[in-house]
């Protein structure tokens, strides 16, 4: 048949693709491919970004959307030809859909009923050592209210119990969990860890209160750093010379208030 390459032609091309004058012809083109494989940047971008979109991005959100359209179309049919019963339908679903977004959780009945114990917990003068009651009433008279002298002992109970109580008290330390990030787990575990920095170079000042602002609310900083302070204890040197510290007042035993009612000998 004429048009069709005969076994002459065949070898004739096959020739010419192999002749240095076919070669030296194809460097005139404009759009040929001569290397082996793309770049790398056009190798990644088709591997690792283009390609996975379509895949598990692209064409599934596609796919839903066209499955959704068909669906809609079919309930607009519906909602023509049986108008109460695809209103009712569409009530109950969202029905569903708020009560499931507002379902109860044990976190929150927990956390009820810990302000509930808080706020209902009895407190008198006899549950209360002296210093705590000279704190109350000082406070107390100086608002002029005494009807809230339940709600000032309440916060000082707080602030009592978080810097001075041997036992932790705090709910959110005894009943929630605690939300760290890799950094902080890793910042925890170096401060208290065998020979962190808090036992290593802080150990003396882990019961002390020590103020961050000045009575002109100026922040304080430490000027010495935490290398100078470990030389410094390594020297056993102090680190204010001249310094005068008051004798700290022990604190009270836990109920050590009852102790007035009890007969004395």
């Amino acid at each position: 048949m004429a048009g069709e390459p005969n076994i002459w032609a065949l070898a004739r091309r096959q020739t010419l693709l192999k002749s240095s004058r076919y070669r030296l012809n194809l460097k005139g083109a404009e759009t040929k491919e001569n290397f082996k494989k793309h770049p790398f940047r056009i190798r990644f971008y088709y591997r690792f970004v283009k390609r996975p979109t379509i895949r598990f991005v692209y064409t599934p959100a596609r796919n839903l959307v066209l499955d959704y359209y068909e669906v809609s179309k079919d309930l607009v049919k519906y909602a023509k030809t049986n108008p109460f019963w695809a209103a009712l339908s569409w009530a109950s679903f969202f029905l569903a859909v708020a009560s499931y977004w507002k379902r109860p959780v044990l976190e929150d009945y927990e956390r009820d009923f810990r302000e509930l114990a808080a706020l209902s917990a009895p407190i008198s003068d006899s549950s209360m050592n002296s210093e705590a009651y000279k704190f109350v009433k000082r406070n107390s008279e100086a608002l002029g209210r005494g009807q809230i002298k339940e709600m000032n002992f309440f916060f000082f109970t707080l602030f009592y119990m978080d810097k001075y109580s041997e036992r932790n008290w705090n709910p959110l330390a005894t009943c929630d969990e605690m939300q760290l990030s890799f950094s902080e787990k890793f910042s925890s575990a170096v401060d208290i860890g065998w020979l962190g920095s808090i036992w290593l170079n802080r150990w003396h000042a882990s019961d002390l209160d020590i103020p961050t602002r000045s009575e002109d609310d100026k922040e304080l900083k430490d000027e010495e750093s935490q290398f100078s302070s470990f030389v410094r204890r390594i020297q056993m040197r102090p680190k204010f010379k001249n310094l005068i510290v008051e004798e700290r007042i022990p604190r009270n035993a836990r109920a050590e208030g009852l102790t007035a009612l009890l007969p004395q000998n």
